[in-house]
């Protein structure tokens, strides 16, 4: 039987994973991770975002038994390849492809490749008078997300559960460790925050990021602030683009050191 996971058992469950896939992250795995046990493995799930009467697996089961007439998301390339060996495919599709960087990349504001993101930045310094916290009233963020979504003009299938991962994030922004929140202000008003979380030594997650575009550069200062609170982790991955390109389109362009393709897998019975 499928339980839904709470924040210390969302925790535990992020230590176990490899620390190296968005949706492993503790926040991700509170909002909509499920847990149970099955032939003596620990699975974990999540509500099918476009069919919510599925759960599928959100990593590979490792018992063969497991892997017969399942459900699995975000499964890698390399991960798809080795299923096909054990279990018929019923079927399979790309879902997305999700974005790996290295931390010291983003710090570095150096070169002809970085005039771009160094403009923006020192734009936002110049022309704003800013300020930075690593708290905030969760009342005030709440109603800056409310605010964000309504200015949004392209809204796709997967907008509203991002809206209120958001807002579920914010709710318990306290009750999460190793996690690194940051909002600015600007004269006295909040203009945009992101969440990140470490996974571990070798990788962090950003989790969120809102912003008001109408502040110029706040998108790439907001960033490099992130990148600075994990400088001494050497990489983090972004998720993926989420089927919008406006987000697609700043993740490509944040220079990635590696892009990974996503799938969605349907399996049949074992192999013989």
């Amino acid at each position: 039987m499928l339980k839904k996971l709470n924040i210390r058992g969302a925790e535990k469950i992020s230590k176990k994973f490899s620390g190296k896939m968005y949706v492993h992250n503790p926040f991700w795995l509170a909002f909509a991770g499920f847990w149970e046990e099955r032939n003596g493995e620990e699975l974990i799930s999540e509500r099918d975002e476009i069919y919510p009467n599925d759960f599928p697996y959100i990593h590979v089961p490792a018992k063969e038994i497991n892997l017969k007439n399942a459900i699995i998301s975000w499964v890698t390339e390399s991960e798809l390849n080795s299923i096909k060996k054990k279990v018929e495919i019923i079927n399979s599709f790309p879902i997305g492809e999700e974005y790996y960087y290295e931390t010291t990349n983003i710090l570095d504001l150096n070169g002809k490749d970085k005039k771009d993101f160094r403009r923006n930045i020192n734009v936002f310094k110049k022309k704003y008078n800013h300020k930075v916290f690593s708290d905030y009233p969760k009342k005030r963020v709440i109603e800056f997300i409310e605010k964000w979504a309504k200015n949004q003009k392209d809204k796709n299938d997967l907008f509203e559960i991002s809206k209120e991962f958001a807002i579920f994030c914010v709710e318990n922004m306290n009750k999460f460790k190793h996690v690194k929140w940051i909002f600015v202000e600007i004269d006295g008003k909040l203009a945009g925050f992101n969440l990140s979380v470490k996974f571990n030594n070798e990788y962090w997650v950003g989790v969120h990021q809102k912003v008001d575009y109408g502040y110029d550069g706040i998108g790439r200062f907001l960033f490099l602030l992130r990148a600075e609170a994990f400088k001494n982790v050497k990489y983090f991955t972004l998720g993926t683009g989420a089927r919008d390109e406006g987000i697609t389109y700043f993740k490509r362009h944040l220079n990635p050191i590696r892009v990974e393709k996503r799938y969605y897998v349907v399996t049949g019975a074992k192999l013989s």
